[in-house]
């Protein structure tokens, strides 16, 4: 359409800002469901994690000293490895922070 008076410029220009915020109402509608989406994943795996803490504190317990902390393994002959050691305990202090 070509613009040959000030209201055609005006309406034209309307037009386009009412297509913009349409536009963004879908974006906003898109965002929405992307965020409930990622809620709902999230807050599966806080309860998987949570699950896991509570296998963790069922199985082992922590023993605080003043240099360093121990754990009882309820299977001691298993083998486990220092990443895994400090995984459990880092599980553990965060599971008596809560008490």
């Amino acid at each position: 359409m070509e613009v040959k008076t000030c209201e055609q410029y005006v309406l034209q220009k309307l037009e386009i800002a009412e297509n913009d915020v349409e536009s963004l109402k879908m974006d906003i509608i898109c965002k929405n469901s992307q965020i409930e989406s990622l809620t709902d994943e999230l807050n599966e795996i806080k309860s998987e994690l949570n699950e896991i803490k509570s296998f963790i504190q069922r199985r082992f317990t922590i023993y605080e000293s003043l240099n360093d902390n121990s754990l009882n393994f309820d299977e001691p002959w298993e083998k486990h490895d220092e990443h895994d050691y400090r995984l459990i305990v880092n599980i553990l202090k965060e599971g008596q922070e809560g008490k």
